[in-house]
């Protein structure tokens, strides 16, 4: 099993190489968690 934690800001952590990577291989799981409803936005647009 994989696990992989991605720290920091949304805004900073969803580059372009990681959704780029995240299309290459589709994650089973991902758990999100944030503290603010503008990282909110950020993740789910």
């Amino acid at each position: 099993m994989d696990l992989k934690f991605i720290p920091g800001l949304c805004e900073n952590s969803l580059t372009v190489e990681f959704r780029e990577e995240l299309r290459r291989f589709p994650p089973t799981l991902v758990s999100i968690d944030v503290d603010f409803h503008s990282s909110t936005r950020t993740i789910l647009e």
